[in-house]
């Protein structure tokens, strides 16, 4: 899995001790398509590591989030999900099964947000996420 080399590459260029918890806990990221909460990736991890807290779990996700490895996003309804950083991308969310896509279009890395939008903020980064029903869903009547 060259994501994993990569990923324990990262952690020792930037000083990063990689604990079995932490490498779990990534593991879980770049095996999951459907992008977890935080919940999903206790429950799978509890398995394996029946001790480990729930606190430990949001730790490591914020330390990779820090490092630039993990990235999150909160979908309409306000549930955060995380995912392994890949090249820059957006979403597509089925409001009925909540199955999300990765959309990457590079014209939607261009947005720009006009000044007087803006109000006074200095924007880093954005998220779109497009909602909608998948084929599967459209063609079950939603």
């Amino acid at each position: 899995m060259d994501e994993l080399k990569d990923f324990m590459a990262e952690c020792k260029d930037k000083g990063v001790k990689i604990t079995p918890q932490r490498l779990a806990v990534y593991k879980i990221l770049a095996g999951k398509a459907k992008h977890p909460i935080i919940n999903e990736i206790y429950e799978e991890i509890r398995r394996d590591y029946p001790s480990l807290s729930l606190n430990t779990i949001y730790k490591t996700i914020q330390l990779f989030i820090e490092l630039g490895m993990v990235s999150q996003f909160t979908s309409r309804e306000g549930v955060i999900r995380y995912e392994v950083k890949l090249a820059p991308h957006h979403h597509v969310l089925c409001l009925k099964c909540r199955k999300i896509h990765d959309v990457f279009d590079s014209s939607l890395d261009e947005l720009k947000v006009s000044p007087p939008l803006k109000g006074g903020f200095e924007i880093i980064r954005h998220d779109v996420i497009f909602y909608g029903y998948c084929s599967k869903c459209k063609q079950e009547g939603r």
